[in-house]
């Protein structure tokens, strides 16, 4: 009977970090379902920059390539 309660407190925390992990994977899996049905940049609502597309870095080296001349 002592080891078992030596052993809980163990089996206690055990059991809370697996349902941590549980939680924490259905919410981020859970997350994926919402973006299936589009690109996830357009509906994110922010602002796209240089490194999202190669177009503006083309764009800038050749910019560049001029000023160097």
């Amino acid at each position: 009977m002592s080891v078992l309660a030596a052993l809980t407190p163990p089996f206690l925390v055990c059991a809370a970090v697996i349902a941590a992990i549980v939680a924490f994977l259905r919410h981020e899996m859970g997350r994926s379902r919402h973006d299936r049905g589009g690109d996830s940049d357009v509906n994110s609502g922010r602002r796209p920059t240089a490194g999202d597309s190669g177009a503006g870095s083309d764009a800038d080296a050749a910019t560049s390539a001029r000023s160097d001349s």
